[in-house]
């Protein structure tokens, strides 16, 4: 819902940029045109508020990478094609079926990062946990039991 590229420049926490500056250096960073663009997000599904069925007390947080190792994401390719068609905007992509149960157990979900070169923040905070996981594509299809897909 809130996409935060221009305000948050070049900052990326946990990416250790520093407006677009390499650490310790007065001068613009440089960056080969020709190098591939980086997508690498933190995609979280926090731990559901109040009282329900969940009792899930910690958030699911993995880390997608579109162009390089140490993904943790279990459906890489989709959730990388969906966001980059759409440059990051979370609200473009649309959701997998028809819908989700009707419990209120709030969670917040979350994307932040870098999409192509450019910083992302998004938020959103839908009813529960099992409304999060297709309410936008494959970007938090994630295990909420902590076991990859192919653990199961």
């Amino acid at each position: 819902m809130r996409k935060l590229a221009a305000a948050l420049g070049a900052l990326v926490v946990g990416l250790g940029v520093v407006a677009g500056f390499p650490t310790g250096t007065a001068s613009a960073s440089t960056v080969d045109p020709a190098a591939p663009a980086v997508t690498s997000l933190q995609v979280v599904i926090g731990a559901p508020k109040g009282p329900g069925p969940s009792k899930r007390t910690e958030p699911v947080v993995v880390l997608l990478r579109c162009d390089g190792p140490g993904n943790e994401h279990p459906y890489p390719v989709q959730a990388c094609a969906e966001i980059e068609a759409v440059k990051g905007d979370i609200d473009a992509i649309p959701p997998l079926g028809a819908g989700c149960a009707g419990v209120w157990q709030p969670v917040e979900i979350s994307v932040s990062g870098i999409v192509e070169d450019e910083s992302v923040y998004w938020t959103e905070e839908v009813s529960n946990e099992g409304c999060a996981v297709p309410s936008h594509g494959h970007v938090f299809r994630l295990p909420l039991d902590g076991r990859t897909p192919h653990q199961r």
